[in-house]
């Protein structure tokens, strides 16, 4: 029996996504059938899905798992009070082990979490150690438990990289399986680099197949080392490999990316890569936050390898490499270079694009820039969250120096600015929009009637909120902040579901639709600012619903399509409706004068 079923979160996650309602059928199956697998006693993790509304709850199914945990656990009770009367130290640590393990497996994540650690305090055995250890990080992982996963990982390097490792009873099969955990990791935060090695070094001898199945390993494997590895690389690592070619059958999208990105066709390259997003990246708890990011480095890679070929070409030819307009190629073309990504210049008299060779000396010297303002930067955060003991002046501090905008476009009060210990930072972090190599902290509040509440963090990139918000690039446009933080205030009524909602938008350009629940559509527009456009905005069941949250929130770019519908809609009466919520509004006075009425009719 697996110890915290990895593809439960993720059917969960499926079923929590509006834009993957086409799946929800076969998730909600797939789900229900893997927490009955589970012997019948998932009782914690059933009611926490339930509660999410994944699953509707059963009240017989969830009498018999409550009966089948009880006896369960009671029984492991009896086993653990018999061992520490008359057995020795092996048997108890063998029945807190087994009392752990069931505990990790009913999803009950913080008894799960402490019996594993009286466990791990009170068995002697290094191997048995590591295996609590990844048992830990497992549970990490099931809960998107950041900071588990960190404590733990170092927990078990330590204990492998021990100079006794061998004579105590450790063996490669556990020092194999630690690298498919810290290779899972590193994908989920973003290192793909780092990840991608972890994986291609298990890649044939993997085992830890409680946590990830082969096939699904052999994909994650391929998706991540195609940005990472160098083209002779690919081939000789990826294409040519036995453990590769075996799976690949399986999955024709990921053999099309692959081969198409070795044997330059671009055109191809990007049809695959487009039906990689829908189907594999977008719906993966895993890569999910990770898409947007992927897609483009893989375009920046592919724009790379055909220029290289070219001291100079001409913007018609790669167009018709990629089958894509000339105006989109120069659009993106003209994006990468002014970041800095692709080495080259346009020439738009002549219509060419004329590639220039990087001085390594200089690439590398950027690179150690870059990386030093990641570190400053780094440093006085964690530097002004230490200096806990003087919250009060730490705070004033910190009211100075982080944004005064957040999507919003009113100011921010800083009344409510405190101060983290470390601890507290990790606990509050989001499991999901939580990136290394964000540029900006948001703190949001998870309780509206108690200011001292629940805190949740949100570690994000800056470049996405100056795209979307034109506050958040007015203050950005003033500099001088020693702290990248922002704080929403209470007072707004944006709570941490609204925030998230947002955040699935700008991290995966992804727009509204006629079929998005009411109150996510609530949720954008409470957090979102006049200037931000999120369209399609159409809700004909709530209509009247919509128009009033716009205007209170002076949506003006979403606004006209409520009030489109409304006046084509055979119910308009533009004398007699009121707006609800709405006190300023009069009802014996038309919304909408006679020349607003005909130019709304004539533009719809």
């Amino acid at each position: 029996m697996r110890l915290c079923n990895l593809t439960l979160p993720q059917h969960v996650f499926v079923l929590l996504s509006p834009s993957l309602k086409h799946l929800h059928n076969k998730a909600r199956n797939e789900l229900l059938d893997g927490i009955k697998a589970d012997r019948l006693e998932m009782v914690p993790y059933y009611r926490l899905v339930t509660s999410s509304g994944a699953l509707v709850s059963d009240a017989t199914f969830l009498d018999e798992m409550e009966k089948a945990n009880e006896e369960e656990l009671n029984r492991l009770d009896e086993w653990l009070a018999e061992a520490e009367k008359t057995e020795g130290e092996s048997e108890i640590s063998d029945a807190l082990k087994a009392r752990a393990n069931h505990l990790t497996r009913t999803g009950d994540r913080e008894r799960a979490i402490v019996a594993q650690k009286l466990a791990l305090e009170k068995n002697p055995g290094l191997g048995s150690r590591i295996d609590i250890s990844l048992a830990l990080i497992r549970i990490g992982l099931f809960f998107g438990d950041n900071a588990l996963i960190t404590a733990n990982l170092e927990k078990a390097e330590n204990l492998v990289t021990s100079p006794t490792f061998i004579e105590e009873g450790g063996d490669w099969d556990r020092r194999n399986r630690l690298k498919v955990h810290r290779g899972l990791h590193s994908v989920s935060i973003r290192q793909f680099k780092t990840g991608g090695e972890l994986l291609l070094d298990a890649l044939s001898t993997l085992t830890a197949t409680e946590l990830i199945s082969c096939t699904d390993f052999v994909s994650l494997t391929v998706i991540v080392n195609m940005l990472t590895l160098k083209r002779p690389d690919l081939k000789k690592k990826l294409i040519t490999t036995p453990d590769v070619i075996s799976v690949l059958p399986e999955l024709p999208v990921l053999g099309d990316l692959v081969n198409n990105l070795y044997d330059c066709h671009y055109a191809k390259l990007f049809v695959a890569l487009s039906t990689l997003e829908q189907t594999y990246l977008l719906p993966s708890r895993l890569l999910s936050p990770h898409t947007r990011y992927y897609v483009r480095e893989m375009r920046i890679l592919a724009y790379s390898q055909l220029l290289e070929s070219y001291r100079s070409v001409t913007l018609e030819s790669l167009s018709g490499a990629f089958r894509v307009s000339v105006d989109f190629i120069d659009n993106k073309l003209s994006r990468y270079i002014a970041n800095g990504r692709l080495h080259c210049t346009i020439d738009k008299v002549h219509r060419i694009v004329e590639t220039m060779r990087p001085s390594l000396k200089n690439a590398q010297h950027e690179e150690v820039v870059k990386q030093g303002d990641i570190l400053l930067n780094s440093m006085q955060i964690d530097t002004m969250f230490a200096y806990f003991d003087d919250a009060i002046n730490v705070g004033r501090c910190l009211s100075t120096a982080i944004f005064t905008h957040i999507l919003l476009p009113a100011a921010i009060s800083h009344s409510d600015c405190g101060v983290m210990a470390d601890s507290q930072l990790e606990a509050c972090r989001h499991p999901i929009y939580w990136f290394n190599d964000g540029s900006v902290i948001v703190k949001v509040s998870n309780n509206q009637a108690d200011e001292q509440g629940s805190i949740v963090l949100f570690r994000i990139h800056g470049c996405l909120l100056r795209r979307y918000s034109k506050a958040v690039l007015e203050q950005y446009s003033q500099g001088g902040w020693d702290v990248p933080a922002m704080i929403i205030p209470l007072a707004f009524g944006v709570h941490v579901q609204d925030f998230t909602a947002l955040l699935v938008h700008v991290y995966h350009d992804t727009p509204l639709s006629l079929e998005a629940p009411f109150q996510h559509v609530a949720a954008i527009l409470r957090v979102s600012s006049p200037e931000h456009r999120l369209s399609p905005f159409a809700h004909p069941s709530h209509l009247e619903e919509a128009l009033s949250l716009t205007l209170r929130y002076e949506v003006t770019s979403v606004s006209i399509q409520p009030l489109c519908y409304l006046v084509m809609s055979n119910e308009w009466s533009p004398f007699l409706w009121r707006l609800p919520g709405n006190e300023l509004a009069d009802p014996k006075r038309p919304l909408l004068q006679s020349c607003d009425h005909n130019r709304f009719r004539a533009a719809t």
